[in-house]
């Protein structure tokens, strides 16, 4: 039933990323560059499903069992390098204060501000080569800061969950390493998790960057409902196939809409008049946000910049 979180759905696409995973990794040791170039592009593909897994799995719309999300959402963890516990909690902060920038544990770190002239170099540089900074950024701040993660997770269960699901995402990942050992990893590894970072970066700063956003400057606000976010959110949408591998992820301002829709089914719906009036296409928004600097993409207001897609 459309609308309705199913097991066996959910779980046929774990099953993809874990096949696609397999094979990325295959291919990936065999002694042909052919045969790398073509492993490593199927596990980039891989790492971008798991982050999407991740997702779903953390709104408990990927299955319609409890526990098959949250084992799922472990695993997905692993695949996409945040911790589920953290995820979980930090994301639905993040749909709880989408419209008000500041109060957004997400966006909060691209409120409007003087940046420095060093710090100003480094972000052009880094979003003129497309070098997945605010991906890693993104990760670090949101879901592994112990300091943050301290004062954004407020209860002792929501600080216990970080803080199991951070260690043993740490241990899983040094027991790899050393399992493999780095020169290896590094072969099966290194061009996928870049690219998929790359991707990631642009999918997720399509989002909500250079969107509408209030500032609550430390004044009590009320919550925008979900059905009134469709303003402050963007889908970037990407080709059908590639659309449809990640779940529909990138039908974003639909998803905020309505976050207890499964992704998979998005793509059946059609979009309501909110949701496709910030619908753009991948190549037209790439273009447009391309010709800023980085800083004017990532701090910039549209009533300043133009860009107003």
């Amino acid at each position: 039933m459309t609308g309705v979180p199913r097991d066996l759905v959910g779980l046929f696409h774990t099953a993809t990323a874990l096949v696609a995973t397999a094979g990325g990794i295959a291919l990936s040791v065999l002694p042909s560059l052919a045969g790398w170039a073509a492993g490593q592009v199927i596990l980039a593909l891989a790492l971008l499903k798991w982050f999407v897994l991740l997702h779903e799995a953390g709104h408990d719309t990927l299955c319609r069992s409890r526990w098959l999300n949250r084992l799922i959402g472990g695993v997905a963890g692993f695949g996409s390098g945040i911790p589920f516990g953290s995820w979980r909690r930090v994301h639905a902060l993040h749909h709880h204060h989408t419209g008000w920038q500041d109060l957004d544990p997400t966006t909060a770190a691209l409120v409007p501000r003087p940046v420095g002239r060093i710090e100003r170099l480094g972000i052009n540089i880094a979003w003129r080569l497309h070098l997945p900074v605010f991906s890693l950024a993104y990760r670090w701040q949101n879901f592994w800061n112990p300091v943050r993660m301290h004062a954004l997770l407020r209860t002792p269960a929501g600080r216990s969950a970080f803080r199991r699901s951070a260690a043993s995402l740490l241990a899983a990942y040094l027991g790899l390493a050393a399992l493999t050992g780095p020169a290896l990893l590094l072969q099966c590894l290194a061009a996928a998790l870049v690219s998929s970072l790359v991707v990631q970066d642009f999918v997720i700063l399509g989002q909500h960057t250079h969107r509408p956003s209030g500032f609550s400057a430390g004044r009590r606000v009320p919550v925008v409902a979900a059905a009134d976010q469709g303003p402050y959110t963007r889908s970037v949408l990407l080709p059908r196939w590639l659309s449809w591998w990640l779940l529909h992820f990138d039908r974003h301002a639909l998803h905020h809409l309505q976050p207890g829709m499964p992704g998979y089914d998005l793509g059946r719906l059609k979009p309501p008049d909110a949701a496709t009036a910030s619908a753009v296409h991948w190549w037209r928004w790439w273009r447009a946000s391309r010709r800023l600097s980085g800083v004017d993409f990532l701090f910039g207001r549209s009533d300043r910049t133009g860009l107003w897609l």
